[in-house]
């Protein structure tokens, strides 16, 4: 324990120090008299110093048996007297050293027996280099360092045992230095770096034992860093990227072990999340909103707006490919006609629920163009409805689709763009529906099926549809249908 300077006496001509040495003092400006310590058995720790300025006088140590904390020091510019260590038997942390610029001192450094943290040291410029750290058997955290740019310091790091975390760093424009890294056996998290464009560098990841949450990068515009990621075991989250539009860096990726949640990316397309889902095992809730970037031919302006003369755009507010979010949730009670329905007419997206209830409605023409329910889609009682065209743009229903008592409605063709309902499908009591052959495109219901009550619903539709529907649940009670046809 070394505080003040004359307590260093007391390890001087020691080669081996069986304990832990600690070094935290407001008046120590350099190591001194040098020591000639090679081992220290327990830990070392560099903390709490004011004026400390180099460590030169450790250059003899080769060996740290447990935890080496370098911390909370207002003036150490470098740690150039530990080129010589090779080993240290608990982990590394380097946190709030208010004048570190490098760490090259530790570039020996070959075995960590721990986690690594580097975190909070404002005026630090990279993180290493450690060229013969092959492995982190702990966690590995990079915080708030103001202005590291890029990783390179990590080139050999092949394996993070337990999380890997790459947070809230201002200048971060590159992590290339992960190339060689190709597991993560618990977390991954990158979230609140400002600047960096993409995750290149991680694409000889193979697979995430625990969650993947990548979150508020507001300059990440792809993911296609993540193209050799296979697997996640835990959830992943994908929040708050201002300008992410392509996520299609996930095209390798089947098994995700518990919830996928994918919100507030407003450059991102609602399609290509679709996509996602459809190409996934997925052991876990789904939540999808607020991804309301432009799709694939939004801003194909070819068709309506050509040189014909016909100056005329009135009633149609998607020349400009531009979707129209209808922010909310709606309920239609009681209505006869379409023009009833103009609260919703136009709309594209509409994030909450859509409830029909109790409509002598025909048809469904004015929701032409809808192609998200961001929560429930309920048609019920609608005594004369008998044509879903109007919603045959409609790919993605957020949470439930139930549709109940509609006596006139014989088939479902008008759904048949439909390939993603979050939770529950039901169907029950609609007298007239022969089949549901109009849900040939729908691949994933995420919880249960309820299809009953259905007197002229023959079962072998629903058989068929069952085939067809790769990732449907199996729970549900599907009852009370034709059997006999």
């Amino acid at each position: 324990d070394v505080d003040p300077a004359g307590d260093l006496m007391a390890a001087a001509g020691c080669d081996v120090i069986e304990g832990y040495l600690w070094i935290h003092s407001s008046t120590l400006t350099e190591i001194t008299p040098a020591l000639d310590v090679t081992v220290i058995q327990g830990g070392l720790w560099l903390q709490n110093t004011t004026v400390l300025t180099n460590v030169d006088g450790l250059s003899e140590l080769t060996s740290i048996g447990a935890n080496l904390s370098i911390q909370n020091n207002s003036m150490l510019a470098n740690v150039d007297g530990l080129s010589n260590v090779t080993d240290i038997g608990g982990m590394l942390k380097i946190q709030h050293n208010d004048a570190l610029v490098e760490f090259e001192g530790l570039s020996n450094l070959s075995s960590l027996s721990g986690s690594l943290y580097v975190e909070e040291n404002p005026v630090l410029t990279q993180v290493g280099p450690f060229p013969g750290l092959v492995t982190v058997p702990g966690e590995a955290v990079v915080f708030q360092n103001d202005l590291v740019t890029d990783l390179d310091g990590l080139s050999s790091l092949e394996s993070v045992a337990e999380l890997l975390s790459i947070d809230n760093n201002a200048s971060l424009v590159d992590v290339g230095g992960l190339a060689a890294l190709t597991s993560v056996g618990g977390d991954l998290l990158i979230q609140e770096n400002p600047v960096l464009p993409s995750l290149q560098g991680l694409s000889n990841l193979d697979s995430v034992g625990g969650y993947v949450k990548l979150q508020a990068n507001a300059q990440l515009t792809d993911l296609d860093g993540l193209s050799s990621l296979s697997s996640i075991g835990g959830y992943l989250a994908i929040d708050d990227n201002q300008v992410l539009g392509d996520i299609s860096g996930l095209s390798s990726l089947t098994s995700i072990g518990a919830e996928l949640e994918v919100h507030d990316n407003p450059a991102l397309c609602q399609d290509d999340v679709d996509a996602l889902v459809l190409s996934c095992t997925i052991d876990g809730d789904v939540n999808l909103s607020g991804n309301t970037g432009a799709c694939g031919g939004d801003d194909d302006d070819s068709g309506d707006d050509d040189d014909t003369g016909d100056d005329d755009d009135s009633g149609d507010d998607d020349d400009t490919g531009t979707p129209v979010v209808c922010s909310g949730s709606y309920s239609i009670d009681h209505v006869d006609t379409s023009a009833d329905l103009a609260a919703v007419t136009g709309c594209t997206e509409i994030t909450g629920n859509l409830e029909i209830y109790n409509t002598t409605l025909t048809n469904l023409d004015a929701l032409a163009g809808l192609t998200t329910v961001g929560g429930e889609l309920f048609m019920i009682g609608n005594s004369a409805l008998s044509d879903l065209t109007g919603l045959s743009s409609l790919t993605h229903v957020g949470i439930e689709l139930y549709l109940e008592n509609n006596d006139a409605l014989v088939t479902l063709d008008g759904l048949s763009s439909l390939e993603y309902i979050q939770w529950e499908l039901g169907l029950a009591n609609n007298a007239s529906l022969t089949n549901i052959d109009g849900l040939s495109s729908l691949t994933y219901v995420g919880d249960e099926l309820y299809i009953v009550n259905n007197p002229a619903l023959c079962q072998s539709s629903i058989d068929a549809f069952l085939v067809s529907c790769t990732s449907c649940s199996s729970t549900g009670d599907i009852s009370g249908n034709d059997t006999g046809c």
